[in-house]
C-alpha cells in the first residue's frame, strides 16, 4: 500500500521538488545584492521588532553571510513554515480523501489491519520528505555555485537530516487530522493552519512570559540558525520531534481502528 500511494503521488512530489529547487536557486541568486548592501542592511534588520525577527528565524542572524541569508530567506520561514505546512496539508487527504471519494470501503476490505493501513499511509509520505529535502539541498548548492559563494556542505547536509524528524512530525499531524475529520478539504485547511499557528505562536511567545506555550510547538525543536550559523545540533530536540511524530501516528492508528465506518 505504501508503494502504491507513493507511486500515485509521484507526479505531485516531482512538481513540488522541482518548484523548490528552482525557487531556492532564484533566492540564492539575490544574495550578492544583499551582501553588497552590507552594514545598511544589517541596521535595517536590527531595527525590526523582535517578534518579526523571531518569525524569520531568530535574532543575531548575520544576513550578509551566506549561512545567515539562507536561514532568514529559506530555512527560517519557507522551509519551517511552508514546507512543513504543505506536508501536513498533503497528509491530510490520506484517509479523509478515501472517505470523500467513497473508496474507504474498498480500502477496509483489504486483509490489512487498520493500524497497518495508517502506518503505510504515513510511510507513503516519506519519499516526499526525502525528495523535497534533496531538491532544496541541491538548489542551495547550485545557487551558491552560480554566485561563486562557498557554503559549508557538511552543515547544510546536517540541517537537512535534522529537519527530517520535524517534517515527519508535520506529516503525522496531518494524518491524524485525516483520520479525525471526514472532509478532506476541511482536514487540509486545519492541517495547514495548524502548522502555521504553531510557527507563529512559537515565534511570538519566545522569551516572553508565555514562553512555555511554545514548548508544545514543533518549530521550537527545529532551529536552522543553530545548525547552519552556530554549527550546533541539539540531539534531544530531534528525539522529541521523533517522539511527537510517533505519538501522533499511534493516536491516528488507534482512532482509525476504533472508528465506526460503514462499508
Amino acid at each position: 500500500m505504501a508503494r502504491f500511494e507513493a507511486r500515485r503521488q509521484f507526479k505531485q512530489m516531482v512538481g513540488v521538488a522541482g518548484g523548490m529547487f528552482g525557487f531556492v536557486v532564484l533566492v540564492v541568486l539575490i544574495f550578492p545584492s544583499i551582501e553588497a548592501a552590507g552594514a545598511d542592511f544589517e541596521e535595517y534588520m536590527e531595527a525590526l521588532p523582535d517578534a518579526l525577527m523571531a518569525a524569520f528565524g531568530g535574532e543575531a542572524v548575520p544576513i550578509t553571510t551566506i549561512e545567515g541569508f539562507l536561514v532568514l530567506e529559506v530555512y527560517g520561514l519557507i522551509w519551517t513554515l511552508l514546507v512543513g505546512a504543505y506536508l501536513a496539508y498533503a497528509a491530510a487527504t490520506l484517509i479523509a480523501g478515501e472517505r470523500e471519494q467513497g473508496t474507504i470501503d474498498i480500502l477496509l476490505m483489504t486483509p490489512l489491519p487498520r493500524r497497518r493501513i495508517v502506518a503505510e499511509k504515513f510511510l507513503s509520505m516519506v519519499p516526499d520528505v526525502v525528495f523535497v529535502s534533496l531538491a532544496t539541498y541541491l538548489g542551495v548548492v547550485v545557487g551558491a555555485a552560480l554566485i561563486d559563494e562557498a557554503v559549508d556542505l557538511y552543515w547544510l547536509a546536517v540541517l537537512h537530516v535534522v529537519s527530517i524528524p520535524y517534517l515527519l512530525a508535520c506529516v503525522s499531524f496531518g494524518l491524524l487530522l485525516s483520520v479525525v475529520v471526514e472532509s478532506a478539504r476541511r482536514a487540509q485547511i486545519l492541517a495547514f493552519a495548524g502548522i502555521a499557528v504553531m510557527y507563529m505562536l512559537e515565534a511570538l511567545t519566545r522569551e516572553t512570559e508565555y514562553d512555555r506555550l511554545g514548548d508544545v510547538m514543533f518549530p521550537r525543536y527545529f532551529d536552522p540558525a543553530a545548525i547552519l550559523v552556530r554549527n550546533e545540533v541539539e540531539a534531544l530536540d530531534a528525539l522529541l520531534l521523533v517522539a511527537a511524530a510517533l505519538v501522533f501516528l499511534l493516536l491516528a492508528a488507534a482512532l482509525f481502528e476504533r472508528a465506526d465506518i460503514a462499508t
